[in-house]
């Protein structure tokens, strides 16, 4: 990924007027039922206990699930003021977050039964990420 364009290739940011993540503390719907706004009654412990803003996305019935979770969280950035970025640093941070957020979606396709769903949680300058897969198992060590 570059830090000198605003974007990363292949990326053109959210496409104006587009449902997706907007508003300051919940996301509208890009999909039918894909997104769901602030903190249902599910949520995971740890999303209850940030006391800034949530957003969540569910996979089910889902293709393409690995540029559908950046594009979510890149609208969530922009709805929380992280993008547009002012400077390189602040832009790196964006990209940052969105290489974790294919990172880990694509970890649950390749490792687990694919992806539940994306959390993401917002409370000043910290972000959560937090991705449920479908696996039955849990995770095991490993001998390096």
């Amino acid at each position: 990924m570059s830090t000198t364009r605003p974007y990363s290739p292949g990326d053109r940011g959210p496409e104006p007027g587009a449902g997706g993540a907007s508003g300051a503390s919940g996301g509208g719907a890009s999909r039918e039922g894909a997104i769901a706004e602030g903190v249902p009654e599910t949520a995971p412990a740890s999303a209850t206990a940030i006391g800034g803003q949530t957003r969540r996305m569910s996979f089910e019935g889902e293709s393409g699930v690995v540029p559908l979770a950046r594009d979510f969280t890149r609208q969530a950035l922009h709805a929380w003021g992280w993008l547009p970025a002012a400077t390189a640093d602040q832009r790196a941070a964006a990209e940052d977050v969105l290489l974790v957020v294919s990172e880990l979606v694509t970890n649950a396709c390749l490792h687990a039964e694919g992806p539940d769903e994306l959390w993401i949680a917002c409370d000043n300058k910290v972000l959560r990420i937090e991705v449920s897969d479908r696996g039955a198992g849990q995770p095991a060590p490993r001998t390096p």
